[in-house]
């Protein structure tokens, strides 16, 4: 994790990470995907992802809270059956 917040999950880490720990690189995309369906970390581009500052940071504590509000620009959306969408500014602040 860079002092952004971000980590780089490309498909070449993927497979070493799925290597190391002996499971599919789809089980490591699955687990990804939990993870921003419950909002541990977003996507803010192909294979680079933020985490959730509130939960991880490194830094200042000053910059630690800018972080946190960057990260809560959300646009909370509903689809006419209710279902929830997220879209997130992330991809255009960090």
């Amino acid at each position: 994790m860079n002092y952004d917040g971000q980590i780089i999950l490309n498909a070449a880490v993927k497979r070493m990470i799925a290597s190391l720990i002996n499971v599919k690189e789809q089980s490591i995309s699955n687990s990804i995907t939990c993870l921003i369906q419950k909002d541990i970390m977003q996507r803010i581009d192909t294979g680079i992802y933020v985490l959730n500052p509130t939960l991880f940071a490194k830094g200042a504590w000053g910059d630690v809270r800018k972080l946190r509000e960057k990260y809560l620009e959300l646009k909370v959306t509903y689809t006419p059956e209710g279902k929830r969408i997220l879209a997130s500014n992330l991809k255009d602040s960090i």
